[in-house]
């Protein structure tokens, strides 16, 4: 899978801004940082990325996530944070403290600070 320039240069940035603000740049960010003035350009560059399985779109304003070779380039900037467990939605209760599984959030928005951690909401 080759990338054409543009599709690159739009990769690089989106993996720039979700390293440096832990999540993706919304369609207008991409346009105006690549100097396009189309939406349409932007989506169609989106398109193929996710065709050649570089990305994967849920269709919400920052719904992307970066596949593949990218993906160790956001990683190299993330801290590992435990999930310890889930809790139903409402009321708070005491969870058990056991480590469920491990998630990789960008040390931006950690802000330094290392004892969090997870927990699931049912």
């Amino acid at each position: 899978m080759t990338l054409t320039k543009r599709q690159k240069e739009l990769l690089e940035y989106i993996t720039g801004i979700i390293r440096e603000k832990g999540f993706p740049p919304t369609l207008s960010e991409m346009a105006k940082a690549l100097k396009v003035s189309s939406k349409n350009a932007i989506a169609k560059l989106l398109r193929a990325l996710e065709e050649q399985g570089f990305l994967k779109r849920d269709g919400t304003a920052r719904g992307l996530r970066v596949f593949d070779a990218f993906q160790n380039e956001i990683q190299a900037g993330a801290i590992a944070v435990p999930i310890l467990g889930s809790i139903p939605a409402g009321g708070p209760i005491v969870v058990e403290q056991h480590v469920e599984d491990w998630v990789n959030l960008p040390q931006s928005l950690l802000r330094g600070r290392q004892d969090v951690f997870l927990l699931k909401v049912r």
